[in-house]
């Protein structure tokens, strides 16, 4: 026989009556002290439906939890390589201009995107 689940109202065990066919709850006071079959005790249709979203719920936090640690990784992959590129100096010397490694270059402003 699995686990019987605990009292769903007071939280006390089951006690099992009649060769295990049927349960009720072992605290004498509690609303469910009378015998009720095991798959009446076992039924818990409120708290299975919650588990359930509760566990849909679980799995979407862990693929968003892997997809951020591959953007992290992405982003500390990208930060690697920028340090190792070459450092640039360009300097605006007219509208339209700039100046980039000795040489001036000539834009349009609607040339210009960013992304």
């Amino acid at each position: 026989m699995t686990d019987l689940k605990l009292c769903p109202l007071c939280n006390s065990k089951a006690a099992v009556l009649i060769e295990e066919l049927s349960c009720e709850c072992s605290y004498e006071a509690c609303q469910l002290h009378e015998p009720m079959s095991i798959d009446e005790w076992q039924s818990r249709p409120i708290e299975d439906a919650l588990q359930k979203k509760l566990d849909e719920y679980e799995f979407a936090l862990n693929n968003i939890q892997l997809k951020l640690d591959t953007a992290r990784n992405k982003l500390a992959n990208a930060e690697k390589v920028f340090m190792q590129l070459p450092q640039i100096t360009i300097t605006s010397i007219e509208d339209g201009a700039v100046l980039y490694d000795g040489n001036i270059f000539k834009y349009a402003l609607e040339d210009i995107r960013y992304e």
